[in-house]
């Protein structure tokens, strides 16, 4: 990550040098951030101001051979004041979205996780209800069965009762 930073800021100093106006004045300034805005989603927040100020420090050192030529007046020192505020602006925001983006991903896979692990036991206890369902079923067949078999072995039993009383009083031919 740090390598992929420091080639994106390697990339916008050398685009900054060769535009044909002094790096510091020139309107390419903003690709800077690219750099900026990178460090702060790979880092956490002390490595992003960290980059920031190389970027920072990458942007000032357009200052020294632009003094050579100019003069450095208050309101320009202001608006390099400004641009070198924007780039750690840009990086905390950024960096706060990022960290937020990734705690937010972290709760959806702690929440994906859970609800895979209730999808599993919500499958376990539907698969044990219907094996209830089935064993309920095979109770309820088997005592329907039981019941059809004994009502007729019952009136048998009765009437082999019944015979057997009136045999035991009767003539024994």
């Amino acid at each position: 990550r740090s390598y992929v930073v420091l080639l994106k800021l390697a990339l916008a100093t050398l685009l900054l040098s060769h535009t044909g106006d002094l790096g510091i004045n020139s309107g390419y300034y903003p690709i800077l951030f690219l750099p900026v805005v990178t460090a702060a989603v790979y880092f956490g927040p002390w490595g992003a101001l960290l980059w920031t100020s190389l970027v920072s420090a990458a942007y000032c050192s357009y200052l020294y051979p632009a003094l050579q030529d100019y003069v450095l007046t208050s309101s320009g020192l202001a608006e390099l004041g400004i641009r070198n505020l924007f780039f750690f602006l840009a990086a905390i925001i950024v960096n706060r979205f990022a960290v937020e983006n990734r705690r937010q991903t972290q709760r959806y896979q702690l929440v994906a996780e859970q609800l895979a692990e209730t999808n599993r036991l919500l499958e376990r206890a539907q698969a044990q209800a219907r094996r209830s369902e089935r064993l309920a079923a095979l109770g309820q067949l088997s005592a329907g069965l039981a019941h059809e078999i004994r009502n007729p072995l019952g009136i048998i039993k009765g009437s082999a009762e019944i015979l057997n009383q009136r045999l035991a009083s009767s003539e024994p031919l």
